[in-house]
């Protein structure tokens, strides 16, 4: 888990177009609220395929990346974003 801090963690993606590795970072900050705990080891991730020269990025959506049992389960969750 992640300490409830509110700090900003910097992520990193990389991809792969079959000759080299591409890498970016993007900050982001992270705020876990005290009902995290509840959630802890019952997210589950989804693989998702995107091709690099795809004309879009709307297939990166976040929704993209839990199954669908994750899904229904965090929209239960209280949400809302810290400014």
């Amino acid at each position: 888990g992640l300490p409830k801090d509110g700090k900003t963690y910097k992520i990193k993606f990389e991809s792969w177009d079959g000759n080299d590795t591409k890498t970016m970072s993007q900050d982001v900050k992270v705020v876990v609220a005290d009902q995290a705990g509840r959630y802890q080891n019952k997210v589950k991730g989804r693989t998702w395929t995107v091709e690099v020269n795809d004309k879009t990025s709307d297939h990166l959506k976040p929704d993209n990346f839990v199954d669908d049992s994750t899904k229904a389960m965090l929209g239960k969750a209280p949400s809302g974003v810290a400014g």
